[in-house]
Protein backbone atom coordinates (compact mmCIF):
# COMPACT_ATOMS: atom_id res chain seq x y z
CA UNK A 1 0.00 0.00 0.00
CA UNK A 2 0.88 3.35 -0.53
CA UNK A 3 2.09 5.45 2.80
CA UNK A 4 0.90 8.38 1.25
CA UNK A 5 -2.59 7.40 -0.14
CA UNK A 6 -3.34 5.84 3.27
CA UNK A 7 -2.47 8.88 5.08
CA UNK A 8 -4.56 11.36 3.34
CA UNK A 9 -7.23 8.86 3.79
CA UNK A 10 -7.02 9.07 7.57
CA UNK A 11 -10.68 9.86 9.17
CA UNK A 12 -10.29 13.01 11.58
CA UNK A 13 -10.95 10.94 15.00
CA UNK A 14 -8.17 8.29 13.74
CA UNK A 15 -5.79 11.73 13.21
CA UNK A 16 -6.73 13.02 16.68
CA UNK A 17 -6.04 9.56 18.45
CA UNK A 18 -2.59 9.34 16.92
CA UNK A 19 -1.44 12.84 17.38
CA UNK A 20 -2.19 11.87 21.37
CA UNK A 21 0.52 9.41 20.64
CA UNK A 22 4.24 9.88 21.37
CA UNK A 23 6.78 8.58 18.77
CA UNK A 24 10.41 8.16 19.98
CA UNK A 25 13.73 6.76 19.26
CA UNK A 26 12.90 5.96 15.27
CA UNK A 27 16.04 4.47 13.47
CA UNK A 28 16.69 3.02 10.31
CA UNK A 29 18.06 -0.52 11.33
CA UNK A 30 18.92 -0.94 8.07
CA UNK A 31 18.32 -0.17 4.36
CA UNK A 32 14.69 0.95 4.40
CA UNK A 33 13.49 -0.40 7.53
CA UNK A 34 12.66 1.78 10.36
CA UNK A 35 12.24 0.87 14.04
CA UNK A 36 10.24 2.84 16.68
CA UNK A 37 9.02 3.10 19.97
CA UNK A 38 5.31 4.62 20.82
CA UNK A 39 3.70 5.34 24.05
CA UNK A 40 0.31 5.97 24.83
CA UNK A 41 -0.72 6.63 28.43
CA UNK A 42 -0.28 3.34 30.25
CA UNK A 43 1.81 1.00 27.49
CA UNK A 44 4.38 1.58 25.10
CA UNK A 45 4.54 -0.62 21.89
CA UNK A 46 7.00 -1.38 19.18
CA UNK A 47 6.86 -0.67 15.84
CA UNK A 48 8.58 -1.88 12.90
CA UNK A 49 7.92 -0.98 9.22
CA UNK A 50 9.53 -1.50 5.70
CA UNK A 51 9.15 1.51 3.56
CA UNK A 52 10.56 1.53 -0.04
CA UNK A 53 9.61 4.94 -1.87
CA UNK A 54 6.70 5.37 -0.08
CA UNK A 55 5.42 1.99 -0.79
CA UNK A 56 4.59 0.15 2.34
CA UNK A 57 6.09 -3.62 2.24
CA UNK A 58 5.86 -4.95 5.53
CA UNK A 59 4.44 -3.15 8.80
CA UNK A 60 4.44 -4.87 13.00
CA UNK A 61 3.61 -3.90 16.11
CA UNK A 62 3.13 -5.91 19.32
CA UNK A 63 -0.54 -4.37 20.57
CA UNK A 64 -3.40 -6.82 20.47
CA UNK A 65 -4.99 -4.77 17.72
CA UNK A 66 -6.39 -7.11 14.92
CA UNK A 67 -6.45 -4.10 12.57
CA UNK A 68 -4.03 -4.30 9.63
CA UNK A 69 -2.64 -0.60 10.32
CA UNK A 70 -3.06 0.21 14.05
CA UNK A 71 -2.62 3.70 15.54
CA UNK A 72 0.64 2.67 16.75
CA UNK A 73 1.63 1.55 13.16
CA UNK A 74 0.05 4.63 11.85
CA UNK A 75 1.87 7.18 14.11
CA UNK A 76 5.10 5.85 13.26
CA UNK A 77 4.11 6.15 9.37
CA UNK A 78 3.02 9.97 10.10
CA UNK A 79 6.08 10.40 11.77
CA UNK A 80 8.27 9.32 8.58
CA UNK A 81 6.43 11.39 6.41
CA UNK A 82 6.44 15.25 5.73
CA UNK A 83 3.95 17.21 5.67
CA UNK A 84 5.29 19.32 2.85
CA UNK A 85 3.37 19.07 -0.86
CA UNK A 86 6.26 16.80 -2.34
CA UNK A 87 5.65 14.50 0.61
CA UNK A 88 9.19 12.97 1.31
CA UNK A 89 11.10 10.91 3.92
CA UNK A 90 12.35 12.48 6.80
CA UNK A 91 15.79 11.32 7.30
CA UNK A 92 15.16 8.71 9.99
CA UNK A 93 18.54 9.67 12.11
CA UNK A 94 17.76 12.66 13.03
CA UNK A 95 16.51 13.03 16.87
CA UNK A 96 12.90 13.77 16.76
CA UNK A 97 12.04 16.35 19.73
CA UNK A 98 10.16 14.56 22.02
CA UNK A 99 6.96 15.50 23.08
CA UNK A 100 5.03 16.17 26.38
CA UNK A 101 1.42 15.99 26.66
CA UNK A 102 -0.44 18.56 28.79
CA UNK A 103 0.14 16.68 32.42
CA UNK A 104 3.72 16.11 31.22
CA UNK A 105 4.19 19.97 30.26
CA UNK A 106 2.59 21.17 33.83
CA UNK A 107 4.69 18.31 35.69
CA UNK A 108 7.63 19.93 34.18
CA UNK A 109 6.45 23.27 35.85
CA UNK A 110 5.75 22.21 39.38
CA UNK A 111 8.52 21.98 42.27
CA UNK A 112 8.96 18.28 44.81
CA UNK A 113 6.86 19.77 47.05
CA UNK A 114 3.50 20.54 45.23
CA UNK A 115 3.59 17.45 43.67
CA UNK A 116 4.52 15.16 47.14
CA UNK A 117 1.46 17.43 48.11
CA UNK A 118 -1.07 16.48 45.33
CA UNK A 119 0.31 12.53 45.68
CA UNK A 120 -0.07 12.34 49.03
CA UNK A 121 -3.87 13.33 48.72
CA UNK A 122 -4.19 10.65 46.36
CA UNK A 123 -2.70 8.16 47.91
CA UNK A 124 -4.61 8.56 50.83
CA UNK A 125 -7.73 8.48 48.45
CA UNK A 126 -7.52 5.66 46.65
CA UNK A 127 -5.96 2.46 48.10
CA UNK A 128 -5.47 0.56 44.41
CA UNK A 129 -2.84 3.92 43.30
CA UNK A 130 -1.38 3.06 46.84
CA UNK A 131 -0.90 -0.45 46.92
CA UNK A 132 0.67 0.34 42.99
CA UNK A 133 3.19 2.61 44.60
CA UNK A 134 4.00 0.42 47.28
CA UNK A 135 5.08 -2.12 45.25
CA UNK A 136 7.35 0.02 43.16
CA UNK A 137 9.01 2.30 45.70
CA UNK A 138 8.81 0.46 49.06
CA UNK A 139 12.62 -0.91 50.07
CA UNK A 140 12.63 -4.57 49.19
CA UNK A 141 11.58 -7.14 52.02
CA UNK A 142 14.50 -9.87 51.55
CA UNK A 143 12.71 -12.40 54.28
CA UNK A 144 8.99 -12.63 55.24
CA UNK A 145 7.04 -13.74 57.79
CA UNK A 146 3.68 -15.02 58.62
CA UNK A 147 2.30 -11.84 59.59
CA UNK A 148 4.00 -10.23 56.22
CA UNK A 149 1.99 -12.76 53.93
CA UNK A 150 -1.13 -11.89 55.60
CA UNK A 151 -0.84 -8.38 55.54
CA UNK A 152 -0.37 -8.13 51.66
CA UNK A 153 -2.97 -10.94 50.66
CA UNK A 154 -5.49 -8.53 53.03
CA UNK A 155 -4.08 -5.41 51.48
CA UNK A 156 -4.54 -6.71 47.87
CA UNK A 157 -8.48 -6.66 48.43
CA UNK A 158 -8.91 -3.79 50.29
CA UNK A 159 -6.75 -1.47 47.78
CA UNK A 160 -9.85 -2.89 44.81
CA UNK A 161 -12.84 -3.42 46.94
CA UNK A 162 -12.34 -0.96 49.65
CA UNK A 163 -15.98 -1.79 51.99
CA UNK A 164 -17.82 -3.64 48.96
CA UNK A 165 -18.08 -7.38 49.78
CA UNK A 166 -19.35 -8.55 46.17
CA UNK A 167 -16.89 -9.04 43.80
CA UNK A 168 -17.11 -8.72 39.97
CA UNK A 169 -15.28 -10.59 36.87
CA UNK A 170 -13.39 -7.20 36.73
CA UNK A 171 -12.49 -6.74 39.83
CA UNK A 172 -11.08 -10.40 40.58
CA UNK A 173 -9.13 -10.11 37.83
CA UNK A 174 -7.24 -6.80 39.08
CA UNK A 175 -6.85 -8.53 42.57
CA UNK A 176 -5.37 -11.70 40.77
CA UNK A 177 -2.84 -9.35 38.81
CA UNK A 178 -2.06 -7.57 42.04
CA UNK A 179 -2.11 -10.88 44.09
CA UNK A 180 0.88 -12.15 41.54
CA UNK A 181 2.95 -8.91 41.93
CA UNK A 182 2.83 -8.94 45.70
CA UNK A 183 3.45 -12.50 45.81
CA UNK A 184 5.86 -12.81 43.59
CA UNK A 185 9.28 -11.60 46.15
CA UNK A 186 7.49 -13.91 47.98
CA UNK A 187 7.93 -17.08 46.21
CA UNK A 188 11.38 -15.87 45.25
CA UNK A 189 12.28 -15.89 49.13
CA UNK A 190 10.41 -19.46 49.29
CA UNK A 191 12.49 -20.28 46.72
CA UNK A 192 15.78 -20.04 49.00
CA UNK A 193 14.15 -21.64 52.06
CA UNK A 194 12.44 -24.12 50.18
CA UNK A 195 13.81 -27.45 52.06
CA UNK A 196 14.02 -25.88 54.77
CA UNK A 197 10.46 -26.24 57.34
CA UNK A 198 9.31 -22.52 57.21
CA UNK A 199 8.70 -22.53 53.61
CA UNK A 200 5.77 -24.89 54.41
CA UNK A 201 4.53 -22.59 56.99
CA UNK A 202 4.75 -19.96 55.28
CA UNK A 203 2.83 -21.66 51.83
CA UNK A 204 0.21 -23.01 54.37
CA UNK A 205 -0.13 -19.39 56.06
CA UNK A 206 -0.24 -18.14 52.52
CA UNK A 207 -2.78 -20.43 51.42
CA UNK A 208 -5.12 -19.96 54.66
CA UNK A 209 -5.01 -15.79 54.08
CA UNK A 210 -6.11 -16.65 50.20
CA UNK A 211 -9.12 -19.02 51.32
CA UNK A 212 -9.74 -16.47 54.63
CA UNK A 213 -10.36 -13.75 52.13
CA UNK A 214 -12.99 -15.87 49.80
CA UNK A 215 -14.59 -16.29 52.80
CA UNK A 216 -15.16 -12.69 53.51
CA UNK A 217 -16.40 -11.84 49.32
CA UNK A 218 -18.78 -13.02 47.11
CA UNK A 219 -16.04 -14.45 44.59
CA UNK A 220 -17.51 -15.45 41.40
CA UNK A 221 -16.53 -18.48 39.57
CA UNK A 222 -13.86 -21.15 39.80
CA UNK A 223 -10.63 -18.88 39.00
CA UNK A 224 -9.86 -17.79 42.52
CA UNK A 225 -9.98 -21.46 43.82
CA UNK A 226 -7.63 -22.30 40.40
CA UNK A 227 -5.29 -19.40 41.49
CA UNK A 228 -4.91 -21.01 44.72
CA UNK A 229 -4.61 -24.59 43.43
CA UNK A 230 -1.63 -23.05 40.67
CA UNK A 231 0.38 -21.76 44.03
CA UNK A 232 0.89 -24.92 45.35
CA UNK A 233 1.12 -26.62 41.92
CA UNK A 234 4.30 -23.33 41.80
CA UNK A 235 5.74 -24.53 44.80
CA UNK A 236 5.76 -27.97 44.32
CA UNK A 237 7.66 -27.42 41.11
CA UNK A 238 10.26 -25.79 42.86
CA UNK A 239 10.38 -27.95 45.53
CA UNK A 240 11.22 -30.94 42.98
CA UNK A 241 13.76 -28.77 41.63
CA UNK A 242 15.82 -29.31 44.42
CA UNK A 243 19.60 -31.16 43.46
CA UNK A 244 20.32 -32.30 47.54
CA UNK A 245 18.25 -35.66 47.80
CA UNK A 246 19.01 -36.07 51.51
CA UNK A 247 17.31 -31.94 51.42
CA UNK A 248 14.35 -33.46 49.97
CA UNK A 249 13.61 -36.14 51.34
CA UNK A 250 13.52 -34.42 54.32
CA UNK A 251 11.10 -32.15 53.27
CA UNK A 252 9.05 -34.87 51.83
CA UNK A 253 8.59 -36.60 54.96
CA UNK A 254 7.41 -33.09 56.79
CA UNK A 255 4.67 -32.54 53.87
CA UNK A 256 3.58 -36.09 54.44
CA UNK A 257 3.32 -35.76 57.94
CA UNK A 258 1.28 -32.52 57.41
CA UNK A 259 -1.03 -34.71 55.22
CA UNK A 260 -1.25 -36.70 58.22
CA UNK A 261 -1.85 -34.23 61.09
CA UNK A 262 -5.51 -33.43 60.87
CA UNK A 263 -4.99 -30.81 62.87
CA UNK A 264 -3.97 -28.04 60.20
CA UNK A 265 -5.42 -29.60 57.24
CA UNK A 266 -6.80 -26.56 55.05
CA UNK A 267 -9.09 -26.73 52.26
CA UNK A 268 -7.34 -28.33 49.77
CA UNK A 269 -4.42 -27.58 50.38
CA UNK A 270 -2.65 -30.86 51.68
CA UNK A 271 -4.10 -32.99 49.20
CA UNK A 272 -2.42 -30.65 46.74
CA UNK A 273 0.93 -29.98 47.73
CA UNK A 274 1.07 -33.98 48.05
CA UNK A 275 -0.32 -34.54 44.54
CA UNK A 276 1.36 -32.12 42.91
CA UNK A 277 5.03 -32.80 44.96
CA UNK A 278 4.38 -36.68 43.57
CA UNK A 279 3.29 -35.69 39.99
CA UNK A 280 6.06 -33.89 39.27
CA UNK A 281 8.91 -36.18 41.37
CA UNK A 282 10.66 -38.70 38.85
CA UNK A 283 10.53 -42.35 39.36
CA UNK A 284 12.47 -42.70 42.15
CA UNK A 285 11.20 -39.92 44.44
CA UNK A 286 8.08 -41.10 43.65
CA UNK A 287 8.59 -44.54 45.11
CA UNK A 288 9.97 -43.06 48.33
CA UNK A 289 7.04 -40.32 48.45
CA UNK A 290 4.83 -43.70 48.64
CA UNK A 291 6.73 -44.94 51.17
CA UNK A 292 6.64 -42.48 53.53
CA UNK A 293 2.80 -42.92 52.89
CA UNK A 294 2.38 -46.66 53.32
CA UNK A 295 4.20 -46.03 56.44
CA UNK A 296 1.26 -43.67 57.74
CA UNK A 297 -0.84 -46.31 56.29
CA UNK A 298 0.43 -49.34 58.41
CA UNK A 299 -0.31 -47.37 61.62
CA UNK A 300 -3.40 -46.52 60.91
CA UNK A 301 -4.12 -49.76 60.01
CA UNK A 302 -3.38 -50.51 63.05
CA UNK A 303 -5.20 -48.24 65.45
CA UNK A 304 -8.17 -48.40 62.85
CA UNK A 305 -8.46 -44.76 61.56
CA UNK A 306 -8.95 -43.44 58.39
CA UNK A 307 -9.11 -39.70 56.97
CA UNK A 308 -11.99 -38.61 54.66
CA UNK A 309 -12.62 -39.58 51.32
CA UNK A 310 -10.72 -36.75 49.08
CA UNK A 311 -7.92 -37.62 50.87
CA UNK A 312 -7.83 -41.59 50.89
CA UNK A 313 -8.29 -40.76 46.71
CA UNK A 314 -4.82 -38.71 46.17
CA UNK A 315 -3.28 -41.63 48.64
CA UNK A 316 -4.80 -44.50 46.56
CA UNK A 317 -3.23 -42.69 43.52
CA UNK A 318 0.33 -42.75 45.06
CA UNK A 319 0.08 -46.03 46.32
CA UNK A 320 -1.25 -48.23 43.41
CA UNK A 321 0.78 -45.92 41.14
CA UNK A 322 3.59 -47.28 43.39
CA UNK A 323 2.62 -50.92 43.48
CA UNK A 324 2.68 -50.47 47.48
CA UNK A 325 -1.05 -50.89 47.27
CA UNK A 326 -1.21 -54.41 48.02
CA UNK A 327 0.52 -53.87 51.78
CA UNK A 328 -2.03 -51.11 52.59
CA UNK A 329 -5.25 -52.57 51.22
CA UNK A 330 -6.94 -52.98 54.52
CA UNK A 331 -6.84 -49.48 54.78
CA UNK A 332 -9.02 -48.66 51.60
CA UNK A 333 -12.70 -49.84 51.71
CA UNK A 334 -16.21 -48.35 49.11
CA UNK A 335 -17.71 -45.42 49.88
CA UNK A 336 -21.86 -45.00 49.22
CA UNK A 337 -22.59 -43.85 45.32
CA UNK A 338 -18.76 -42.56 45.32
CA UNK A 339 -18.04 -44.46 42.21
CA UNK A 340 -15.49 -42.74 40.73
CA UNK A 341 -13.23 -43.65 43.85
CA UNK A 342 -15.17 -46.90 44.15
CA UNK A 343 -14.31 -48.23 40.80
CA UNK A 344 -10.51 -46.86 40.99
CA UNK A 345 -10.16 -48.98 44.62
CA UNK A 346 -11.96 -51.85 43.38
CA UNK A 347 -9.75 -52.64 40.50
CA UNK A 348 -6.61 -52.32 42.30
CA UNK A 349 -8.06 -54.90 44.90
CA UNK A 350 -9.42 -57.26 42.31
CA UNK A 351 -6.08 -59.36 42.11
CA UNK A 352 -5.71 -59.00 45.74
CA UNK A 353 -8.64 -60.29 47.32
CA UNK A 354 -11.33 -61.16 44.33
CA UNK A 355 -13.46 -62.64 47.32
CA UNK A 356 -13.70 -59.20 48.89
CA UNK A 357 -13.94 -57.29 45.54
CA UNK A 358 -17.17 -59.40 44.64
CA UNK A 359 -18.81 -58.67 47.70
CA UNK A 360 -17.89 -54.81 47.25
CA UNK A 361 -19.25 -55.19 44.26
CA UNK A 362 -22.23 -56.14 45.08
CA UNK A 363 -23.04 -53.97 47.28
CA UNK A 364 -22.41 -50.77 45.09
CA UNK A 365 -24.31 -52.38 42.04
CA UNK A 366 -27.26 -52.99 44.88
CA UNK A 367 -27.15 -48.88 46.01
CA UNK A 368 -26.56 -47.19 42.58
CA UNK A 369 -29.92 -45.30 41.62
CA UNK A 370 -28.89 -46.02 37.58
CA UNK A 371 -28.71 -48.94 35.97
CA UNK A 372 -25.44 -47.31 33.74
CA UNK A 373 -23.94 -46.58 36.96
CA UNK A 374 -23.59 -50.58 37.13
CA UNK A 375 -21.37 -51.20 34.32
CA UNK A 376 -17.97 -50.21 35.86
CA UNK A 377 -19.06 -52.86 38.70
CA UNK A 378 -20.09 -55.47 36.38
CA UNK A 379 -16.56 -55.27 34.03
CA UNK A 380 -14.84 -56.18 37.19
CA UNK A 381 -16.50 -59.28 38.03
CA UNK A 382 -17.07 -60.32 34.43
CA UNK A 383 -13.54 -60.12 34.60
CA UNK A 384 -12.94 -62.03 37.90
CA UNK A 385 -15.84 -64.71 37.09
CA UNK A 386 -13.75 -65.49 33.97
CA UNK A 387 -10.31 -66.19 35.49
CA UNK A 388 -11.78 -68.43 38.04
CA UNK A 389 -13.66 -70.04 34.88
CA UNK A 390 -17.39 -69.48 37.19
CA UNK A 391 -19.83 -69.70 34.32
CA UNK A 392 -23.14 -70.01 35.95
CA UNK A 393 -21.88 -66.55 37.81
CA UNK A 394 -20.35 -65.02 34.66
CA UNK A 395 -23.92 -65.63 33.16
CA UNK A 396 -25.68 -63.63 35.41
CA UNK A 397 -23.20 -60.53 35.30
CA UNK A 398 -23.40 -61.31 31.32
CA UNK A 399 -27.39 -60.71 31.56
CA UNK A 400 -27.28 -57.42 33.63
CA UNK A 401 -24.16 -55.97 31.52
CA UNK A 402 -26.25 -56.90 28.46
CA UNK A 403 -28.91 -54.54 29.34
CA UNK A 404 -26.18 -51.42 29.47
CA UNK A 405 -23.54 -52.64 27.06
CA UNK A 406 -24.74 -55.56 24.77
CA UNK A 407 -23.11 -57.71 22.41
CA UNK A 408 -24.14 -60.70 20.25
CA UNK A 409 -21.03 -62.92 22.33
CA UNK A 410 -22.68 -61.57 25.54
CA UNK A 411 -26.49 -62.64 24.20
CA UNK A 412 -24.59 -66.19 23.13
CA UNK A 413 -22.92 -67.02 26.59
CA UNK A 414 -26.18 -66.27 27.93
CA UNK A 415 -28.57 -68.42 26.31
CA UNK A 416 -25.71 -71.30 26.78
CA UNK A 417 -24.68 -70.71 30.37
CA UNK A 418 -28.09 -69.89 32.34
CA UNK A 419 -30.22 -73.11 33.18
CA UNK A 420 -33.77 -71.60 33.25
CA UNK A 421 -35.19 -72.36 29.69
CA UNK A 422 -38.37 -70.92 30.17
CA UNK A 423 -36.78 -67.49 31.19
CA UNK A 424 -34.32 -67.42 28.44
CA UNK A 425 -37.31 -67.52 25.91
CA UNK A 426 -38.75 -64.59 27.25
CA UNK A 427 -35.61 -63.11 27.23
CA UNK A 428 -35.16 -63.72 23.45
CA UNK A 429 -38.79 -61.88 22.65
CA UNK A 430 -37.95 -59.38 24.84
CA UNK A 431 -34.50 -58.89 23.13
CA UNK A 432 -35.90 -58.76 20.09
CA UNK A 433 -38.73 -56.29 20.90
CA UNK A 434 -36.78 -53.67 22.62
CA UNK A 435 -33.90 -53.72 20.06
CA UNK A 436 -36.45 -53.05 17.31
CA UNK A 437 -37.66 -50.45 18.81
CA UNK A 438 -34.01 -48.99 18.56
CA UNK A 439 -32.85 -49.38 15.24
CA UNK A 440 -33.16 -45.40 14.39
CA UNK A 441 -31.33 -45.03 17.91
CA UNK A 442 -28.12 -46.70 17.98
CA UNK A 443 -26.41 -49.10 15.07
CA UNK A 444 -25.54 -51.51 17.36
CA UNK A 445 -29.17 -52.36 17.92
CA UNK A 446 -29.61 -53.76 14.63
CA UNK A 447 -26.20 -55.63 14.41
CA UNK A 448 -27.25 -57.59 17.18
CA UNK A 449 -30.63 -58.09 16.20
CA UNK A 450 -29.80 -59.40 12.90
CA UNK A 451 -27.00 -61.52 14.33
CA UNK A 452 -29.50 -63.07 16.45
CA UNK A 453 -31.81 -64.08 13.36
CA UNK A 454 -28.61 -65.38 11.40
CA UNK A 455 -27.70 -67.04 14.33
CA UNK A 456 -31.68 -68.92 14.65
CA UNK A 457 -31.18 -68.79 10.46
CA UNK A 458 -34.64 -67.47 10.99
CA UNK A 459 -34.37 -65.79 7.33
CA UNK A 460 -37.97 -65.66 6.96
CA UNK A 461 -38.13 -63.47 9.73
CA UNK A 462 -35.15 -61.44 8.32
CA UNK A 463 -36.66 -60.59 5.25
CA UNK A 464 -39.95 -59.53 6.77
CA UNK A 465 -38.15 -57.14 8.72
CA UNK A 466 -36.69 -55.94 5.59
CA UNK A 467 -39.49 -55.19 3.90
CA UNK A 468 -40.77 -53.08 6.97
CA UNK A 469 -37.40 -51.38 8.67
CA UNK A 470 -35.43 -49.45 6.17
CA UNK A 471 -32.10 -51.43 7.44
CA UNK A 472 -28.67 -49.80 6.17
CA UNK A 473 -27.19 -51.70 3.34
CA UNK A 474 -23.89 -51.90 5.83
CA UNK A 475 -25.99 -54.77 7.94
CA UNK A 476 -28.14 -55.92 4.34
CA UNK A 477 -24.59 -56.80 2.99
CA UNK A 478 -23.87 -59.56 5.12
CA UNK A 479 -26.85 -61.48 4.30
CA UNK A 480 -27.20 -61.55 0.48
CA UNK A 481 -26.27 -64.56 -0.83
CA UNK A 482 -28.37 -66.00 2.13
CA UNK A 483 -31.55 -63.51 1.54
CA UNK A 484 -30.85 -64.22 -2.20
CA UNK A 485 -31.29 -68.14 -2.58
CA UNK A 486 -34.31 -67.89 -0.07
CA UNK A 487 -36.25 -64.74 -2.14
CA UNK A 488 -34.63 -63.13 -4.73
CA UNK A 489 -37.69 -61.12 -5.70
CA UNK A 490 -38.36 -59.99 -2.38
CA UNK A 491 -34.20 -59.15 -1.67
CA UNK A 492 -34.53 -56.91 -4.44
CA UNK A 493 -37.80 -55.02 -3.90
CA UNK A 494 -36.32 -54.20 -0.29
CA UNK A 495 -33.44 -53.07 -2.20
CA UNK A 496 -35.55 -50.66 -4.39
CA UNK A 497 -37.38 -49.56 -1.44
CA UNK A 498 -34.05 -49.11 0.09
CA UNK A 499 -32.56 -46.53 -2.34
CA UNK A 500 -36.17 -44.98 -3.04
CA UNK A 501 -35.94 -43.80 1.00
CA UNK A 502 -32.74 -42.56 0.63
CA UNK A 503 -33.41 -40.51 -2.59
CA UNK A 504 -36.84 -38.97 -0.64
CA UNK A 505 -35.06 -38.34 2.53
CA UNK A 506 -32.36 -37.28 0.68
CA UNK A 507 -30.35 -39.65 2.88
CA UNK A 508 -26.00 -40.22 2.06
CA UNK A 509 -26.04 -43.89 0.22
CA UNK A 510 -23.72 -45.26 2.24
CA UNK A 511 -22.44 -48.62 1.64
CA UNK A 512 -24.20 -49.08 -1.42
CA UNK A 513 -21.02 -50.14 -3.87
CA UNK A 514 -21.10 -53.50 -2.20
CA UNK A 515 -24.95 -53.83 -2.43
CA UNK A 516 -24.52 -52.72 -6.17
CA UNK A 517 -22.00 -55.12 -7.44
CA UNK A 518 -23.77 -58.07 -6.06
CA UNK A 519 -27.35 -56.79 -7.96
CA UNK A 520 -25.67 -56.54 -11.15
CA UNK A 521 -23.87 -60.15 -11.03
CA UNK A 522 -26.59 -62.35 -9.71
CA UNK A 523 -29.57 -59.99 -11.35
CA UNK A 524 -30.29 -60.00 -15.48
CA UNK A 525 -31.38 -56.83 -16.78
CA UNK A 526 -34.58 -57.98 -17.91
CA UNK A 527 -35.23 -59.25 -14.04
CA UNK A 528 -34.16 -55.93 -12.29
CA UNK A 529 -36.41 -53.92 -14.90
CA UNK A 530 -39.90 -56.08 -13.86
CA UNK A 531 -38.94 -56.64 -10.39
CA UNK A 532 -38.66 -52.82 -10.21
CA UNK A 533 -41.62 -51.83 -12.33
CA UNK A 534 -43.90 -54.23 -10.51
CA UNK A 535 -42.60 -52.92 -6.87
CA UNK A 536 -42.91 -49.59 -8.46
CA UNK A 537 -46.37 -49.75 -9.53
CA UNK A 538 -47.62 -51.34 -6.08
CA UNK A 539 -46.21 -48.71 -4.18
CA UNK A 540 -44.24 -45.81 -5.44
CA UNK A 541 -46.42 -45.21 -8.82
CA UNK A 542 -47.00 -41.90 -7.22
CA UNK A 543 -43.77 -40.65 -6.49
CA UNK A 544 -41.75 -38.47 -9.75
CA UNK A 545 -40.82 -40.99 -12.29
CA UNK A 546 -37.46 -39.48 -12.60
CA UNK A 547 -36.73 -41.77 -8.92
CA UNK A 548 -37.40 -45.12 -10.86
CA UNK A 549 -34.82 -44.06 -13.38
CA UNK A 550 -32.33 -43.00 -11.41
CA UNK A 551 -32.60 -46.52 -10.06
CA UNK A 552 -32.11 -47.93 -13.18
CA UNK A 553 -29.20 -46.31 -13.83
CA UNK A 554 -27.29 -47.28 -10.65
CA UNK A 555 -27.82 -50.96 -12.37
CA UNK A 556 -27.04 -50.05 -15.75
CA UNK A 557 -30.64 -50.87 -17.45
Amino acid sequence: MNAIEYINKLTTGKKNKVNKLTVREVEEETKNNFIAFVDDELHSFDVKIQLVENQIINAFCDCESKETYCLHKTAVLLNLLDNEPTTTLKSPRKKKTVKFNEAQEILKQLDSNEISNWLSMVLSNNKEIEMQFLLHFSKKTLSYEVADIEKLIVNSFTSIMLKRKKIELNELKKILELLNKVLAPVFDYLQTEITQRKSLTLLSALVEALIIQEGKYTVPGTRYEKYIRSLIEKFALLFNNVQDEDAWKKQVKAIVDDFFNTEILIGTYATDLLAFTHSFAPTNRKKFISECIKKNLLEYIEDDFTLRLEFNSILLDIVTENNDFEAVNEYFTIYPYENAFNIKFLNALKNINPELTIAYCSKCISSNSKIDYNLPYLLILEEIFTSQNNLKNLALVKHDKFQIDPNFEDYQFIQQHLDDKEYLSKFRVTTLSRFRNLFYKEDVHVDIYFEILHNEQNYKKMLEVIEKDMIPFRVLNRYLDILFNLDHISLLQNIFNRLIFIAIEEQPNENFNETQAFVVKHYSQNDIQVILNDAWFKKYSFYPKYLKLDILEKFKV
